[in-house]
């Protein structure tokens, strides 16, 4: 089966020019949508989502961008209210999702220890047509307890695994991070079919690599890109597999 997978940071859909440009802070699912549609993608996994809260802009961000784009299958992951309303990952498809779940990540415990601290998650999606295979989409966090915990919570849920799993998302680490090791040690990494030198972040002129596709060792890497487009603050991730 020839599957095409999408990473995507969002930046809960507001443009980012804009806010490049005098910190206006507009929020535009077409402009989202569009990338999206861009590249086609089978499935998408999203992080910095908002979902339906208190405050206006906090809208089913999941569902707005999947019926723009024609998919009928979606599900948000809440990690925490922040805000006015709830916040974590999703994930978007062509292809009939089986089930999905919310995987919470153990809080350390010293959550201010080494910088920003938020609660974090595991979007974990099953599908079984055509192909059985399994999804894992997260965003790690900035403190190295908190990026520790969330490889451990990977690393749990893959050593489990029956079929074939794609891990994607914003780790928040670069590949030369020990804290990731035991995680590109599990799987293959798409970005070697990346182009040289390809980084993630920020779109405007990237630095830095931080955002992953990763399959286990039954699925084969075809292709890879992150192209630069500013939409939101990272590039969009897109991997073509063979499982």
């Amino acid at each position: 089966m020839k599957l095409r997978v999408m990473s995507y940071n969002i930046q809960h859909a507001m443009e980012h020019e804009g806010w490049l440009r005098d910190k206006s802070h507009v929020i535009n699912f077409d402009m989202i949508a569009d990338v999206i549609r861009r590249y086609d993608p089978d499935v998408v996994g999203l992080n910095e989502v908002r979902d339906r809260g208190a405050h206006p802009e906090y809208r089913e961000q999941t569902l707005e961008i999947a019926r723009r784009l024609g998919y009928e299958y979606c599900y948000f992951a809440k990690a925490i209210d922040f805000g006015d309303g709830p916040y974590g990952n999703a994930i978007i498809s062509k292809i009939p999702l089986k089930k999905a779940w919310t995987v919470p990540i153990p809080d350390p415990v010293y959550k201010n220890s080494g910088g920003y601290y938020e609660s974090r998650c595991i979007l974990k999606a099953q599908f079984e047509e055509p192909v059985r295979f399994d999804v894992l989409i997260s965003h790690f966090g900035l403190p190295a307890s908190e990026q520790r915990n969330a490889v451990s919570m990977m690393m749990q849920l893959l050593e489990g695994r029956e079929v074939p799993t794609i891990a994607m998302g914003d780790y928040n680490m670069t590949p030369d991070n020990p804290t990731l090791y035991p995680l590109l040690a599990a799987m293959k990494d798409t970005a070697e079919l990346l182009p040289e030198g390809t980084m993630t972040f920020p779109t405007e002129g990237p630095k830095i690599k931080i955002d992953y596709i990763l399959v286990s060792e039954d699925i084969r890497p075809v292709s890879a890109e992150a192209p630069a487009i500013i939409a939101s603050d990272h590039c969009p991730y897109i991997a073509d597999l063979e499982l």
